[in-house]
C-alpha cells in the first residue's frame, strides 16, 4: 500500500513537470531562436527580426575564397522567409544539461520550388576567458540540409549568458 501511495505521489509530480523550452533573442532583437515542447514533439521558431538579409549564415574564419560559397548559402536560406517553424521528435532529441539539448531529424518542407529539411538543432555553453574577462555565452545552431544544396547549411547565432532563458531543466 504504502510502494502505491509513493508511485502516486511520484507520477502526479511527473505529469506537472515543467515542459522543456528555450528562448533566445539578443537585447536588440536580431534572430530569435524558440524552441517548446508540443505533445511528442518539439517545435522550433526562427524568427529573424531585421530581415532575412540580417540571418546568421556563417560561423568562424572567412576567406576571400569563401565570398562565392557564402553567396550561394545566403541565396539558399534566404529562401526560409524571415519566420520558419520546423518540428523535432521528441525520440530525436536528447538533454544533455541545464539549456543543452541535441535534436536530428527535424521537418522537411518546401520554400517556394526548394525542399530543406531541419536536419540537426543544437545548443552549447561557451566560456572564454581574455583579457582578464571571463565571459559566458550561448551557441545556438540550427543546420539545414537541402537535396539542392551541398553541404549542410548552419545557422549559429551566439548570445548573452542572460540572453536565453530555459524552462523544464
Amino acid at each position: 500500500m504504502r510502494f502505491l501511495f509513493l508511485l502516486s505521489i511520484l507520477t502526479s509530480a511527473s505529469a506537472f513537470a515543467e515542459p522543456i523550452s528555450i528562448k533566445c533573442d539578443t537585447d536588440m532583437p536580431t534572430t530569435i531562436f524558440d524552441f517548446s515542447e508540443q505533445g511528442d514533439q518539439y517545435l522550433l521558431k526562427v524568427k529573424q527580426v531585421n530581415g532575412v538579409a540580417f540571418m546568421p549564415i556563417h560561423e568562424g574564419v572567412i576567406v576571400p575564397h569563401d565570398f562565392p560559397y557564402l553567396q550561394s548559402k545566403a541565396n539558399m536560406l534566404t529562401r526560409l522567409s524571415d519566420y520558419v517553424e520546423f518540428h523535432f521528435p521528441k525520440n530525436k532529441c536528447t538533454v544533455h544539461g541545464k539549456g543543452l539539448i541535441s535534436c536530428g531529424d527535424g521537418e522537411r518542407k518546401k520554400f517556394g520550388d526548394i525542399e530543406m529539411q531541419a536536419l540537426n538543432f543544437y545548443t552549447g555553453k561557451v566560456h572564454e576567458d581574455t583579457m582578464g574577462l571571463s565571459l559566458d555565452s550561448w551557441k545556438v545552431t540550427l543546420s539545414i540540409w537541402s537535396p539542392d544544396f551541398t553541404p549542410v547549411m548552419d545557422m549559429t547565432m551566439v548570445y548573452g549568458d542572460t540572453n536565453c532563458k530555459f524552462a523544464g531543466f
